[in-house]
């Protein structure tokens, strides 16, 4: 199965796998970062169940979309790097299903800070291992900058994902005053390591800054890197907004100012968009990537 409908299927699990590591790795970094009461919060808990399971329906389908494009037995599309980081991290989500109603049990301090912290690790690494920062030149660079952008690309999309969790529904508004901060401080420094990790992956990929501007790839990678710009900007300044102004000083007694919430939804909806346009483009890096 060639052609448009196998570019597809291949788009479609990737995005799949980004989405369910982003719900479950972004989730528990934020715990660990920011918030770590935010497991007593139902809907917060729901994340992590629903990208336990995309993640697992993506590392399922992953050899399969390979079988039928490839007509390869089963057995050899699970040889190799792909293959065990599949089965890898489909245990690492076993570990984390059957660790979670002890998890919720306390706050994510001490010990479990740390437990959870290398359960991200792990879950990340086992996206490294299936990438291409495993092949072709300067192998150890790629793999340091491949687990950077993920861990910064699982703490800001999980938490933008979190925060929708909380003002849409209304819940927990008293707390924004806390967990916004930290967030925003979390937030920069991810981006800007999204972007630094992205072009130095990049540059190594293509083998190269020359060859590196001439592809397709960076192309689309400069595509990227301008939206990453735009929503840095745009994230930080209205979050910053947000918090000095409108929190701080437009505040009614006991409670949230409604133009606080308003404006942070709108920002939130602003750079959720531009998560979903990240990756999208992530997923066509993939398909254009060179082989270093």
């Amino acid at each position: 199965m060639d052609g448009p409908i196998g570019d597809l299927l291949v788009g479609a699990t990737r995005v799949l796998l980004y989405v369910g590591f982003v719900l479950l790795a972004g989730t528990l970094s934020i715990w660990v970062l920011v918030w770590p009461e935010g497991h007593y919060d139902r809907r917060q808990r729901l994340l992590v169940d629903d990208g336990m399971v995309l993640l697992v329906i993506a590392t399922v389908l992953g050899p399969v979309v390979t079988v039928l494009l490839s007509d390869e037995p089963v057995g050899e599309s699970l040889s190799g790097e792909a293959g065990a980081a599949a089965l890898l991290r489909l245990a690492v989500i076993a570990v984390i299903a059957a660790w979670l109603p002890e998890l919720v049990d306390g706050p994510t301090v001490g010990w479990r800070r740390i437990a959870v912290g290398a359960i991200v690790v792990e879950l990340s690494l086992t996206m490294v291992i299936a990438s291409d920062a495993i092949t072709g030149q300067l192998v150890a660079l790629k793999v340091v900058a491949t687990l950077g952008h993920l861990l910064a690309a699982a703490a800001w999309l999980g938490g933008l994902v979190i925060l929708a969790v909380i003002i849409i529904p209304g819940q927990h508004l008293d707390q924004l005053d806390e967990l916004l901060p930290s967030f925003s401080k979390v937030a920069f420094v991810s981006v800007v390591t999204l972007a630094v990790t992205g072009a130095v992956h990049a540059v190594a990929q293509a083998g190269g800054l020359t060859v590196l501007v001439s592809s397709p790839f960076g192309v689309v990678l400069f595509l990227k890197v301008a939206i990453f710009s735009g929503m840095l900007v745009l994230g930080n300044h209205g979050r910053r907004y947000v918090i000095e102004f409108v929190l701080h000083r437009a505040r009614p007694r006991g409670g949230v100012a409604a133009g606080a919430v308003s404006t942070l939804a709108v920002v939130m909806g602003a750079e959720l968009a531009t998560a979903g346009a990240l990756l999208l483009t992530t997923a066509v890096l993939v398909a254009v990537a060179p082989l270093g």
